[in-house]
């Protein structure tokens, strides 16, 4: 129920939010054991009445688009493109996670 909302937040924040086209969308539960990464990866855990930890992982050409949106094609210096893709990450997981489990 819980990744259900996870995923719904996501499709929707992607979707609604950031305008961007939602197509050949692939979920999968499994063990962490064979969860494979892309190229930058967010971790969040949220403890209390239900204890979780949640990874989202983008590959650069979805992580290069998001950081255009958040940025709205504002002109940043090279040397703070890794920041920015950081604080972008971390922005987007802190958003499913708010709306995800608050449902």
């Amino acid at each position: 129920m819980i990744l259900d909302s996870l995923i719904l937040q996501t499709k929707l924040l992607l979707h609604e939010d950031m305008h961007l086209e939602i197509i050949d969308v692939e979920t999968k539960k499994a063990d962490y054991e064979v969860l494979v990464l892309k190229e930058f990866t967010s971790m969040i855990g949220v403890g209390g009445k239900i204890n979780l930890i949640t990874v989202i992982s983008f590959d650069s050409e979805l992580l290069n688009k998001l950081v255009s949106i958040f940025l709205d094609d504002e002109e940043v210096d090279e040397s703070e493109i890794s920041e920015i893709r950081y604080s972008v990450t971390g922005e987007v997981i802190n958003t499913i996670m708010g709306l995800g489990i608050t449902i």
